[in-house]
């Protein structure tokens, strides 16, 4: 399934690459995507920081105003009976999936909230902001639990591995970095690109490895191409990499649950597999 920036739907199968009916589904630009762990519920958000509830039928049920400023990203708890939104507010909101509630807000980032992914296992979320940092919160409460000020431009995206043992980070500084959560404000490793990151995923099998979506600034800060590398996490260099893959920035990547296929959309109007 993908979101454009004209608020619409569009489903796609893999088995022939061919996609279904456009839906509108949003009024405004799609920020956001999440299914549930259960796969039995979608929700989406947008420019104008509605979020809304959809069936696997694409039925909507729910919309309401969540933020008052653009929904960057959504995450769903490990047991799906909450999820968080991060916003241009500067806020995150965590909520009652069921009653449709604010539970409580997460305030501290000075600057547009990018990127949020709830902990797979472990109480804890991690939120990616245009201001550089990195923090990671207590649901239960709204208490702070580690700032990280590691990366030296806006934060892309965040995203915790299936091990839950590692959280990985990419930024516009052109640069991906792994923490342990045992040691958030200490990264492991940085991995190093000749491009700005603006999209990770870890691979669904193979718990080394990830992938990344980049592009190239030019002196006039143009960004052109969108290039794909693929990562392990004990070399600092890509494995492979794929030049050109878009005409423009990658601004989301997911692999297929049986990791052989790698799904990519782009600045540049086109989705890949």
């Amino acid at each position: 399934m993908t979101g454009s920036s004209h608020g619409e739907f569009t489903p796609w199968t893999g088995l022939n690459f061919k996609f279904g009916t456009t839906l509108t589904a949003h009024d405004t630009a799609i920020h956001a995507m999440k299914w549930s762990h259960d796969s039995q519920w979608l929700i989406s958000s947008d420019h104008e920081g509605v979020i809304k509830y959809w069936q696997p039928n694409l039925n909507n049920l729910k919309a309401f105003q969540g933020h008052k400023y653009p929904v960057r990203d959504l995450s769903f708890s490990p047991s799906d009976l909450k999820f968080v939104s991060a916003s241009d507010d500067h806020q995150l909101k965590i909520w009652d999936f069921r009653r449709l509630k604010e539970d409580m807000q997460l305030s501290g980032h000075n600057w547009d909230v990018r990127t949020v992914d709830w902990h797979p296992h472990l109480g804890m979320i991690a939120s990616g902001s245009r201001d550089k940092t990195i923090r990671v919160w207590d649901p239960r409460s709204t208490k702070c639990l580690a700032t990280i000020k590691n990366h030296g431009d806006m934060v892309t995206q965040v995203q915790w591995n299936q091990n839950g043992r590692w959280l990985l980070s990419s930024g516009r500084d052109c640069c991906i970095k792994l923490f342990d959560v045992r040691k958030l404000n200490e990264e492991v490793t940085t991995f190093v690109t000749k491009r700005q990151v603006h999209s990770i995923a870890w691979h669904p099998v193979h718990e080394t490895m990830f992938a990344s979506g980049g592009s190239l600034v030019d002196k006039n800060k143009m960004q052109s191409e969108g290039s794909i590398e693929f990562w392990v996490t004990d070399s600092t260099r890509p494995k492979a990499c794929v030049e050109g893959a878009h005409e423009s920035q990658i601004w989301s990547m997911d692999w297929h649950p049986m990791g052989h296929i790698l799904a990519t959309s782009s600045n540049d109007k086109t989705t890949k597999l």
